[in-house]
């Protein structure tokens, strides 16, 4: 990606989530240059901090306008090689780190309102505060994300017993032309102990497909 093209498109993302949540080229951090095991160098263009959905829905607007290819980055701490960039693609770097509030705990519904950001671990310490138990557990859950969690359909050690991580959770879901589509209602309780999705106004297919997806066992 040419310096004329970084700076406009940096520029573009500042106006969207703030000067300081952008990082590009020579001014991207170490955090972004690696992967967990310090061994795959990743090169990406432009290092972008969204703090809302709206402003996800934003940057991905520019990044479909202008075909700049996009990678989420978590917590970083896969061991796939799933957020490396290689230095050729030119690509955006989308960082959920600053979506990491807990909007919600339910404790009779048994469920929560968390952003993609939240690390895993906080989960825990924010459900045992109401007396519940987040069952999602890994090696990584100091530093590992919950919207990473549900992207790589995470398992975790209660996994038999509670399930993956995608089958509690209503995601909403973000598109290119700068909308999103939200669950209306709250999750529903399944025998198992997990949730199952909310009904889904939207009949998109990727929508259809993802909600369908992540419908809990019965």
């Amino acid at each position: 990606m040419d310096e004329i093209r970084v700076n406009d498109l940096a520029s573009r993302f500042a106006a969207i989530c703030g000067e300081a949540h952008v990082e590009a080229g020579d001014g991207i951090g170490p955090r972004y240059q690696s992967d967990w095991l310090g061994k795959a160098v990743s090169e990406p263009a432009i290092v972008v901090r969204p703090a809302s959905t709206e402003e996800v829905a934003g940057v991905m607007k520019i990044c479909a306008e202008t075909r700049t290819p996009v990678i989420p980055f978590g917590g970083n701490s896969g061991l796939a090689s799933g957020t490396i960039a290689r230095a050729e693609d030119q690509v955006v770097m989308l960082s959920l780190e600053r979506m990491n509030k807990v909007r919600k705990i339910d404790a009779p519904g048994r469920y929560m309102v968390a952003e993609a950001g939240c690390i895993i671990e906080s989960l825990h310490h924010a459900a045992a505060a109401e007396g519940l138990m987040f069952p999602l557990v890994f090696g990584a859950k100091g530093t590992a994300q919950i919207g990473g969690a549900l992207g790589t359909n995470a398992g975790g050690l209660n996994v038999v017993c509670c399930s993956s991580a995608p089958s509690p959770c209503s995601t909403p879901c973000t598109k290119p032309a700068s909308w999103r589509f939200s669950p209306s209602t709250r999750p529903t309780a399944s025998r198992n102990g997990g949730t199952t999705s909310a009904p889904n106004t939207c009949s998109c297919p990727p929508c259809t497909n993802a909600i369908r997806s992540c419908r809990a066992s019965p």
